[in-house]
């Protein structure tokens, strides 16, 4: 049976996680710790399709998905710093053997952390379709590909926006707060605010060789992030695992009957069992 928790509070926004224990009672295997994606906009802990959960927890691997404050609410280095405490309750609560997975803005996430000094590094880590530097020229720039749809109002976005901190959100409501973001170029901005430095959310090339083993899958007809992103990653990284696909959107495993869904999931469980 699967257990809800709540983690930590941010200005009485109860940040809660779900647990979704092994299907293999007395499993060893470590902990799979979740990040879902978004933009950091929208979204929700539990967006795993449920095909691609059962594959974890048939496997013998039990799942821990988290909230974190969605932006633009709050701006990026509070996100981590709430998801700081989730890893923290995490290790102190379950276990301090666990993987980071992360599908887009989460895969982001994840990569964050893991070069964290401050926390228990993981295992390893699932990247799928992400990214690692906010410092990369092309999220700066307004997305040809967002262009293509009419512009979205920037009082449209202003109306969207809360008066309190979320931490999660239906994409048909909030995705105009994205699409408004790239399409302007000022998404990178958006997610930190005046204060924050772009450099402390940015992973270098020295960084990168210091991950543990990563798994990275993305599709090189990546519409949202560009696919030379994910090139880049797997290249940089001292010890990565690719799975590229073509000709599929960026979210090419939001179809879990997908012949490449179901084949990427499957070599992650390879993966991770070697």
């Amino acid at each position: 049976m699967k257990k809800e928790f709540c983690y930590t509070t941010f200005n009485n926004l109860e940040l809660w996680g779900t647990y979704y224990p092994s299907k293999e009672i007395s499993s060893t295997k470590p902990l799979i710790v979740y990040f879902h994606g978004g933009g950091l906009i929208y979204g929700n802990r539990d967006d795993l399709p449920q095909e691609h959960l059962e594959i974890f927890l048939d496997n013998g691997y039990s799942v821990i998905t988290l909230d974190y404050p969605l932006i633009p609410e709050v701006k990026l280095d509070v996100v981590l710093e709430c998801l700081k405490e989730g890893i923290h309750y995490v290790s102190e609560n379950f276990q301090q053997d666990f993987i980071y997975f992360g599908r887009s803005a989460g895969a982001f996430l994840a990569l964050q952390l893991a070069n964290c000094d401050s926390l228990i590094k993981p295992k390893k880590i699932i990247s799928f379709y992400g990214y690692y530097s906010l410092n990369e020229p092309l999220l700066h720039q307004a997305s040809d590909y967002y262009k293509k749809v009419p512009i979205v109002p920037f009082m449209t976005v202003h109306h969207l926006k809360r008066k309190q901190p979320i931490k999660e959100a239906l994409i048909e409501e909030r995705f105009p707060i994205y699409l408004s973001f790239r399409q302007s170029g000022t998404w990178v901005k958006e997610l930190l605010g005046r204060k924050n430095e772009i450099n402390d959310f940015s992973l270098t090339i020295e960084d990168l060789q210091k991950l543990p083993p990563i798994f990275v899958a993305a599709s090189e007809h990546d519409q949202d992030i560009p696919f030379q992103i994910n090139q880049e990653l797997a290249n940089q990284a001292s010890n990565a695992t690719c799975f590229f696909v073509k000709d599929l959107p960026h979210d090419f495993d939001a179809d879990p009957i997908r012949e490449a869904a179901i084949s990427c999931y499957k070599e992650v469980i390879k993966w991770l069992e070697k």
